[in-house]
């Protein structure tokens, strides 16, 4: 769990994301999946946040469609 200036951020492996997990995470609130600006550049997407690229996951999206992008290494949980 990461916390400061007035917002936390939960996060989680995706290769240890399960569908129980996942759920507990969606009780948190919007889910984001977070990429490393190297990487977001590798998928032609920008780092909005200077090192960092989120990407919103769909509400119906499950472990497994995290799964599906090699690329995806950790979901963010974020308040």
């Amino acid at each position: 769990m990461l916390v400061g200036a007035g917002a936390g951020a939960l996060v989680v492996a995706v290769e240890a994301l399960g569908p129980e997990r996942l759920a507990d995470l969606r009780g948190f609130g919007r889910l984001e999946l977070a990429l490393t600006a190297r990487r977001a550049e590798t998928l032609k997407a920008r780092a909005y946040d200077g090192d960092l690229a989120r990407v919103a996951v769909p509400a119906e999206a499950g472990a497994d469609w995290l799964r599906r992008w090699p690329t995806r290494r950790m979901i963010c949980g974020c308040r």
